[in-house]
């Protein structure tokens, strides 16, 4: 029989706190709103964090460089950071297109 070890078998891949298997890409187990403390999934922080006009850690991984870390968390400095971040647009040929 598989004895398990940790409650995380892969990253982002987690049993919550009834034993489901759930992703969530969240680092930070320690907070009390990470899916492995309920079975609420993202809800509980993502309702946390809007409260606060503010995006999830999870969001912030996809445009930060690893070892990075946020001061500003608003919706509006992710946005300016997505922006920032987004590839150039490119034609089907591989021509750079003006995004004016």
């Amino acid at each position: 029989m598989y004895k398990q070890r940790s409650r995380t078998f892969c990253p982002g891949f987690s049993l919550s706190a009834g034993g489901h298997m759930m992703f969530c890409p969240c680092q930070n187990q320690k907070c009390r709103c990470h899916p492995i403390h309920h079975d609420q999934g993202c809800s509980l922080c993502i309702e946390k964090e809007l409260r606060k006009r503010e995006i999830p850690s999870c969001f912030w991984d996809f445009v930060i460089k690893p070892g990075e870390t946020v001061e500003d968390c608003s919706i509006e400095a992710f946005a300016r950071r997505v922006l920032e971040t987004q590839p150039p647009i490119r034609e089907p040929a591989g021509r750079l297109v003006s995004s004016d």
